[in-house]
């Protein structure tokens, strides 16, 4: 079942999707009709207070209806009640902290699989950083990955203005000194090289703080960073610094927010720049236990959200041709569910190249 089916990301995976057999078309918008019938491919009219009643133990769900900080939480606990094995393309800090500290032991009792961020951003960050840390040969102790965009910020529909402003109003989880801590967004600031230009990176997390650890035990230090957010990122930078760490707290106030999060909604799509000159980018950086460069990855491909809707619907086949009772159960990552050598497929399927 691909939930969300009429959203940008939703259309495009279900394009990926036509003509497979078993796919089911999820949305509570009834355009969804139009889009299964344009794909030759079965709906479900239904909002998420009735996917239980559409889903049976050992479907495939891939949720993709956002803004998942405000109601992955229920799609999450509906796939576990339902038995039924989770994917989803989120990417903010904040719901990806509850899946895995709440979420996470519940579907390990109910021995359910929860399989986030099966996007660009982390599928294509795992993989570099994975490749840097091997090439390190045993010396890495900290890992930086970062997504940057040319052109490619995804806030031309109201789900991801809302996740923005979610994700940029909530504290992030980082990996240091062996153990994650939370932190404003945007703590830490760097400059990375890529593509022949310098871009100024700002720490935003991700699914790579959770699951490098586990997949690279000799790591202390594991950051996620991202360039696109432009001209922003200094501005928050300064304002999550050491001197003024709780000058954002103002916009977590509940009525502040709010209206904060219905003026996102309502606001026109402000992307930067057309969708053909998009660019996908994702460096990973690793050093050493001085602090030295030790190796480094960098992956380059076109439109960021294209390459998610293939990402998205690559991932969601491979894991229905498996046999679910071998998959990890709980909250787990692309590595240990599709493999090294799958991801690196997958990514060059999409038209991604690692250098």
């Amino acid at each position: 079942m691909v939930y969300g089916a009429t959203g940008r990301v939703g259309r495009l995976v279900s394009e990926e999707l036509a003509g497979s057999s078993g796919v089911l078309l999820a949305a509570r918008d009834p355009s969804v009709e139009r889009t299964g019938a344009a794909l030759e491919l079965p709906v479900a009219v239904t909002d998420i207070a009735g996917l239980a009643g559409v889903l049976q133990p050992g479907d495939v769900l891939v949720n993709l209806a956002g803004p998942f900080d405000l109601s992955g939480d229920t799609v999450v606990s509906t796939a576990i009640t339902s038995q039924v094995t989770y994917l989803d393309a989120a990417v903010e800090p904040a719901f990806l902290d509850r899946l895995h500290r709440d979420q996470g032991p519940a579907a390990v009792r109910a021995r359910v699989t929860l399989l986030p961020s099966i996007g660009v951003a982390a599928l294509v960050g795992h993989l570099v950083a994975h490749e840097a840390v091997v090439a390190a040969a045993g010396d890495a102790r900290s890992v930086a990955v970062a997504y940057l965009s040319v052109a490619g910020l995804d806030v031309d529909e109201e789900a991801g203005r809302r996740a923005l402003v979610r994700a940029l109003t909530r504290d992030t989880v980082a990996y240091r000194g062996g153990r994650r801590v939370h932190e404003p967004v945007a703590r830490r600031r760097r400059t990375v090289q890529a593509g022949g230009h310098r871009h100024d990176v700002v720490s935003l997390g991700g699914a790579e703080v959770w699951s490098l650890p586990g997949l690279h035990p000799e790591l202390e230090e594991v950051e996620v960073l991202t360039g696109a957010l432009g001209i922003l990122g200094p501005g928050l930078a300064v304002l999550t610094t050491p001197i003024a760490p709780h000058l954002t707290w103002p916009l977590r106030l509940g009525a502040v927010e709010g209206l904060v999060d219905r003026a996102a909604a309502l606001a026109p799509g402000v992307g930067l720049g057309g969708r053909e000159r998009a660019v996908t980018r994702v460096v990973a950086q690793v050093a050493g236990a001085d602090g030295q460069p030790l190796s480094r990855r960098e992956a380059v491909g076109g439109d960021p959200v294209l390459v998610t809707a293939r990402l998205a619907a690559a991932s969601a086949i491979r894991v229905a041709e498996r046999d679910l009772r071998d998959l990890p159960v709980g909250v787990t990552d692309p590595m240990a569910v599709l493999g090294v050598d799958g991801v690196a497929d997958m990514c060059s399927w999409a038209g991604v190249v690692v250098m």
